[in-house]
């Protein structure tokens, strides 16, 4: 019992990027989002052009999360832009969010 109280729970994140224009967006796989956001504004890491994160789904299982992200990565664009619309109508820049989260995050 005890021990389970210590063990850390791993979740994997499909997320969904754009870049300033909202023209291009970039599906990825990560096992930290905060990190991957900390590498996208280091500086050893050229700025990638997508780098506003528009979508994440936390899973527990990778098999899942890859599942997804294949799915997401088979959308043609203007199903892409509707995919995203859907779960986050203004397209709100959700890196500062994540970044100021403390515990794992679920799902938006």
């Amino acid at each position: 019992m005890i021990e389970s109280l210590f063990q850390r729970k791993n979740f994997y994140y499909v997320y969904i990027a754009t870049n300033d224009m909202r023209s291009k967006c970039a599906v990825g796989l990560s096992g930290s989002l905060r990190v991957l956001l900390g590498q996208w504004a280091g500086p050893l890491y050229n700025s990638p052009e997508c780098c506003h994160l528009v979508y994440y789904e936390a899973f527990e299982s990778a098999d899942a999360a890859i599942k997804k992200e294949k799915e997401l990565r088979k959308l043609s664009k203007q199903k892409m832009h509707h995919f995203i619309t859907a779960h986050n109508r203004e397209w709100v820049c959700l890196n500062d969010t994540i970044l100021e989260k403390k515990k794992p995050v679920k799902s938006i």
